[in-house]
């Protein structure tokens, strides 16, 4: 799922990943809507912007964690690492701090799925 107020963002990102064999199941603008397409959805990988309006990223992060322990979610903002006030960014399994260039994305998403798209071998 991509959760951003700004449409051009999630498009950004959903044209980097498609590519690369990932499909975006959800979109949200805010972290209410997030919370609604989570409950509907329970989605492996979930992209946050910080800075949204109704409910900000943070909240949204700590709610869905609450809902949905195993899904994986990346904080996707303006902000640097360490800036959140408080425990903030213990919600988040990785950051990515925009601007960004599509390889961030892309490893980002390998560095959480480490496994995806590779077999193991088989001795028949």
């Amino acid at each position: 799922m991509i959760v951003d107020d700004t449409v051009f963002v999630r498009e950004l990102v959903k044209a980097v990943m498609k590519p690369a064999g990932h499909i975006c199941v959800a979109e949200a603008a805010d972290g209410v809507e997030a919370l609604t397409l989570t409950s509907q959805t329970l989605p492996d990988l979930i992209f946050m912007d910080l800075v949204m309006p109704r409910m900000n990223g943070v909240n949204s992060a700590k709610a869905i964690r609450e809902m949905w322990p195993e899904a994986r979610i990346v904080a996707f903002t303006t902000m640097e690492k360490g800036d959140l006030p408080g425990a903030g960014d213990d919600f988040f399994d990785g950051w990515i701090s925009k601007p960004f260039d599509k390889e961030q994305i892309l490893n980002t998403i390998r560095s959480l799925f480490p496994n995806e798209g590779k077999t193991e071998a088989r001795n028949d």
